[in-house]
């Protein structure tokens, strides 16, 4: 359960963070880790501690999609620094700063592609929406 007490982060996860630093990221602008502080912009990665899981989020606009979530840190720090990566090379940071991305739906058809889309979270089907979803985790 995410919670609006600060908790500070473990040194796994400030290891993390320090490693992300030296990758490139900005912290705030591509990147915030739970527990670390810091002005955070409106879209990047999360990467949130919560109830014995790791779990890293997309956030753009205020809207959070989980992107994956392990109780092994080692599990999550891959899809982390792939999302990370994903976010901020673009935007010429880290290192495939510069680098054209591969498509990941090169040679799928249009409804392939929105299958594939759904998996992560994005166009999801009438039934799969909840009227109670839950809220976005505060930045702490």
């Amino acid at each position: 359960m995410v919670t609006n007490e600060f908790v500070p982060a473990s040194p796994e996860l400030r290891e993390l963070y320090s490693e992300a630093v030296a990758l490139g990221y900005e912290p705030g602008m591509d990147f915030f880790i739970t527990g670390i502080p810091g002005a955070v912009s409106s879209e990047l990665i999360l990467l949130y501690q919560e109830d014995g899981f790791y779990v890293v989020y997309y956030r753009d606009m205020g809207r959070a999609r989980e992107l994956a979530r392990s109780r092994e840190l080692e599990a999550i720090r891959p899809r982390f620094l792939d999302a990370l990566a994903n976010l901020a090379g673009p935007r010429g940071r880290g290192p495939t700063a510069g680098h054209e991305r591969t498509d990941p739906y090169e040679g799928l058809s249009v409804d392939e592609r929105v299958e594939e889309l759904r998996k992560l979270g994005w166009f999801p089907h009438r039934s799969d929406l909840q009227r109670d979803a839950p809220p976005v985790p505060p930045i702490s």
